[in-house]
């Protein structure tokens, strides 16, 4: 069966989105609208940058050989395209780094990293794509903070002093990050797999019904 996707693809966020709430996939992926982005996201992702282009610099965060390992396959007739923030090309271990606010209301938990989708979703596209995969997947929370960041600048007599408020990371959490551990089942691998098949169903029947609604207008 040939799925029609709106990006020919679908990734673990998509998925979970489609899922939530299929009118703001439909504003994301049909009407090309932009996506949610925060000062936390921002953080997050110059992190992933920098630890993929500089991985001594942070001799404390459990990683892999590979940074952002590129996961693109086809799983069961669908296409599937997504990152890994770290992997292990010998043990086929999966690395997942968060950062996260050292008080917010969504900071992570074990309890949390057992119901999030990513993992199982990720462990199914290496194990389509290996045959295997490590069933222990390694998720590494970094803690942040706001902190004023000032800046002096001196005209003749006078200092004259601007602050900021900026997210940076907490004292001591690149160097003891707090790890937690997904142990995923292969039937929760093949529960994926028929998740996956789903949701590529109604997302190609309900996205195809929209292009024909929309030619009309």
């Amino acid at each position: 069966m040939k799925y029609n996707l709106p990006r020919g693809y679908l990734s673990s966020s998509a998925c979970d989105l489609w899922e939530t709430n299929a009118n703001a996939y439909r504003e994301k992926y049909y009407l090309k609208q932009r996506g949610f982005a925060s000062p936390y996201t921002d953080f997050g992702k110059c992190f992933a940058d920098d630890i993929e282009k500089n991985p001594a610099k942070y001799p404390n965060i459990p990683k892999g050989d590979i940074g952002e390992f590129p996961v693109k396959w086809t799983i069961e007739g669908v296409p599937v395209l997504g990152y890994l923030d770290s992997f292990c090309t010998k043990t086929k271990t999966i690395f997942e780094y968060k950062t996260s606010i050292v008080k917010g209301t969504d900071s992570w938990s074990q309890v949390k990293v057992q119901k999030w989708k990513q993992l199982p979703f990720y462990a199914m596209c290496i194990h389509s794509m290996f045959g295997k995969f490590h069933p222990v997947i390694k998720l590494v929370v970094m803690q942040t903070e706001w902190a004023d960041i000032c800046k002096e600048t001196r005209f003749g007599n006078k200092l004259i002093v601007e602050c900021d408020k900026r997210l940076q990371f907490a004292a001591g959490s690149l160097d003891s990050p707090i790890l937690y551990e997904r142990t995923i089942a292969l039937w929760e691998v093949k529960a994926m797999k028929q998740r996956l098949v789903k949701i590529a169903t109604e997302i190609s029947a309900d996205y195809t019904q929209w292009q024909l609604e929309t030619t009309k207008v």
